[in-house]
């Protein structure tokens, strides 16, 4: 009983290490057949990419303005002791501690409660209202 044993793990072994020699071997053998590049049609090879200079749309949610960069930074960092994404960020003469960028409103409204729960005076902004540059 013992020899049967060891001969069907044997037999499990050999096969199993066929089958995934056979699969790399197919493998290796797709990844080395060079793709062709796709066909450009005159459209696409003639127009240029325009860059993008607009700014990304959605949601932010602010956690205070403030006048003095030390106040603006300890606001961001207490934000980040909960575990969550802060930026001190200028807009205008002011300071401002905003979250990162959400995809639409109502998400940002639903972060904005949370942090009001625990503590954290929030609101929720468009990023377009902003006219931000990073401080931070």
């Amino acid at each position: 009983m013992r020899v049967r044993e060891v001969l069907i793990i044997a037999v499990l072994v050999v096969s199993t290490s066929l089958w995934v020699a056979s699969a790399l071997t197919r493998q290796a053998r797709e990844t080395a057949t060079p793709r062709p590049d796709p066909p450009r049609d005159a459209a696409t090879s003639a127009t240029p990419a325009q860059p993008v200079t607009a700014r990304p749309a959605g949601f932010v949610v602010t956690f205070g303005e403030f006048s003095h960069q030390d106040t603006a930074r300890r606001q961001a960092r207490l934000v980040r002791s909960k575990g969550y994404l802060a930026t001190v960020s200028r807009s205008g003469p002011s300071l401002r501690v905003i979250s990162r960028i959400y995809d639409d409103r109502h998400q940002a409204e639903f972060w904005a409660a949370i942090f009001h729960e625990i503590g954290i005076p929030a609101t929720p902004v468009s990023v377009g209202s902003l006219g931000q540059t990073s401080a931070d």
